[in-house]
């Protein structure tokens, strides 16, 4: 099933992104690699015999552009995998009212796995 698939992998340059591309490509598919880190992804993607596209998915208009540049190259992706995530420790306790800081680094976040 995975031999002739094409996919997609959100935040694919490293760690658990970039060893599933890896594994997604050892099984057959085709993988375009997408990351926030445009050369990185180049990097992970010529490894893995695949294509690196730059790619912000708390973009919507990133990921519109990165999903189509890897559907020109590879056609449709039949496997999208969101590897995406960020995580900011900052105090939200006992912070001034009117100080969002902390509280917008969550959101951020928020963005980056849900869009």
């Amino acid at each position: 099933m995975v031999k002739a698939a094409r996919g997609a992998m959100a935040s694919a340059a490293s760690g658990l992104g970039e060893e599933t591309a890896n594994r997604l490509a050892s099984a057959g598919a085709k993988v375009a690699v997408l990351d926030l880190n445009g050369e990185a992804a180049r990097k992970t993607a010529s490894i893995i015999g695949g294509i690196g596209i730059a790619c912000d998915v708390s973009d919507s208009d990133s990921t519109t552009a990165a999903l189509k540049e890897a559907r020109e190259k590879h056609g449709p992706a039949r496997v999208v995998i969101n590897c995406a995530g960020i995580g900011i420790a900052k105090r939200i306790v006992g912070r001034a009212k009117g100080n969002l800081d902390a509280r917008d680094g969550a959101f951020r976040t928020q963005g980056v796995r849900v869009v």
